[in-house]
């Protein structure tokens, strides 16, 4: 089924009749409401409130959860609907001792939470009724570390199989070679040739993927040369970190590649912010990229003529700033939610916000979510927090040190859709 078809069907059935009243208000750390000291007493009455939670509450965080909402209120309008959505967003900035029973002081009517940083004291109470969802996954290293039960950022796998279609269908690749298998980086060299497209997708061509596990810069010059061996035509992935980027490049050109290079700095955890670092002089012949999980801040009018145009008002609105797309999916993600339980399926909306929490959170599997950058299945085995993904997009950036650095090509399925 093609990708265009997948999409009709599901709007028209997300299709229904409700009119959206809807406040989203903005408070940090330190003003009344969030420190403690401004919360109301009791439970109350009114609107039910998402605290997003993140270390960018002073810009406006909530501002993508604002779009979400409003993107909601006009879909419904325009299907002259009647109703009323009772939620609103609350941005809040991370501080010691930050739990879940601070933030319910604080904000009486919680239900759910948004969150840029897995290591949150809220997330030391999974046994809370609201959900917490991430904008980002942290697996580095994995299994030690707390995690979202739910995050909308792309799996690893889901991020290969984009990454050889990319491959496959712009530089016709014929098998990517995958540099620096070594410790945790493994993990990523092995799920990067495990993934496959969605249902949503026609059927890209994805070259194989040979996995080694030292990096170009610590290979011999033989041995380089026996693993590039596939021909003028592959592509060189580099695992882990970018710290010996240079020396791979330069070893690379001296073993006779010439061809596309493509590393994902952070790609183990997210929720870190890649640096952007200058990877210094680029070898004549190789076309470096870098992919990215997250979008990378403002969003062109030209990445929607390529890519989704229905989307491209939302997409040109989100705030300027990392980010703001993955937390326009969490939103959306609660939000979705709540028209499937509340407004599709005609059921009565809780009056207690622990009983709303509860709800949103017994709700949330298998949840299908219309986001700006594609479309997703929240899901996966309780406490192994996941986003079966299918069609989430990631970003490419390509650099050109004469053109001033690295440039954001958009979206990786515009490239080569």
């Amino acid at each position: 089924m093609s990708r265009g078809r997948v999409l009709a069907f599901l709007l028209a059935g997300a299709v229904t009749a409700v009119l959206v009243v809807l406040g989203v208000s903005q408070q940090t750390s330190g003003t009344k409401g969030t420190d403690g000291t401004g919360g109301a007493k009791g439970k109350g009455t009114g609107p039910f409130t998402i605290a997003v939670v993140t270390r960018d509450a002073g810009q406006d965080r909530a501002g993508a959860a604002r779009v979400a909402l409003a993107e909601l209120r006009d879909l419904l309008r325009d299907n002259k609907a009647e109703g009323r959505l009772p939620l609103e967003f609350v941005a809040v900035a991370p501080r010691d001792g930050l739990t879940l029973d601070r933030l319910r002081r604080d904000h009486p009517r919680l239900v759910a939470a948004i969150a840029d940083d897995a290591d949150l004291d809220i997330m030391d109470q999974l046994g809370a009724p609201e959900p917490v969802v991430g904008t980002c996954r942290w697996e580095n290293p994995p299994g030690l570390s707390r995690s979202f039960q739910w995050t909308v950022a792309p799996e690893i796998t889901d991020v290969g199989w984009q990454v050889r279609a990319y491959l496959g269908k712009k530089h016709r690749t014929q098998q990517v070679v995958v540099f620096g298998a070594y410790g945790s980086d493994a993990i990523e060299a092995e799920q990067l040739g495990q993934g496959a497209p969605g249902p949503e997708w026609e059927d890209p061509k994805l070259p194989p993927t040979a996995v080694h596990i030292k990096r170009p810069g610590a290979m011999s010059a033989p041995e380089l040369r026996s693993a590039l061996s596939g021909g003028r035509g592959d592509a060189v992935y580099l695992a882990g970190s970018s710290f010996t980027l240079r020396d791979d490049l330069r070893a690379l050109a001296r073993a006779g590649f010439r061809g596309p290079v493509l590393y994902t700095p952070w790609l183990l955890n997210t929720c870190v912010k890649a640096e952007r670092e200058d990877p210094g002089q680029v070898p004549d012949g190789i076309t470096l990229y870098r992919v990215g999980t997250a979008g990378p801040g403002a969003v062109r009018a030209e990445d929607c003529v390529k890519g989704e145009t229905e989307f491209c008002p939302y997409l040109l609105r989100l705030p300027d700033r990392p980010g703001a797309l993955e937390e326009y999916e969490a939103a959306q993600t609660l939000i979705r939610v709540y028209r499937t339980v509340w407004v599709e399926g005609r059921g009565t909306t809780p009056s207690d916000p622990e009983e709303m929490a509860s709800a949103l959170q017994g709700s949330l599997n298998g949840q299908i979510v219309r986001g700006l950058s594609g479309w997703f299945e929240v899901g996966g085995p309780p406490g192994d927090g996941h986003t079966l993904g299918f069609g989430h997009d990631i970003w490419l950036e390509r650099w050109a040190a004469g053109d001033g650095g690295w440039t954001v090509l958009g979206p990786v399925s515009a490239e080569y859709g």
